[in-house]
């Protein structure tokens, strides 16, 4: 858990310029942060630094740690942050750009 937090910190302040196309499929990378909504998401970025605050999250289910190799579609993108939906699937989640990979 540590070590996926510690990674997730040196990701944030990196800055993501990927090149992203709304009607292609990507692929999700494993051990990033989503989120499923925006306000989960923001409250995750300030509060990456706090082990017990971002395990409660976990624990409540509003973030999770995404699995490699599931298939998506980029719903939205704004900087390094992007909307994703699962293929098949109807609802949203949020991640930074750097968490899929063209497929």
């Amino acid at each position: 858990m540590k070590r996926a937090i510690i990674s997730i910190i040196f990701l944030i302040t990196l800055f993501f310029t990927t090149e992203i196309c709304a009607s292609d499929l990507y692929i999700t990378k494993g051990g990033w942060f989503g989120a499923i909504n925006k306000e989960s998401f923001e409250l995750l970025a300030e509060r990456i630094d706090d082990v017990v605050a971002v395990q409660e999250m976990l624990d409540n289910g509003t973030i999770f740690i995404m699995d490699e190799g599931e298939e998506v579609y980029l719903e939205d993108e704004t900087g390094s942050i992007v909307v994703l939906r699962r293929r098949g699937g109807t609802s949203t989640f949020w991640t930074f750009a750097g968490a899929i990979e063209k497929k």
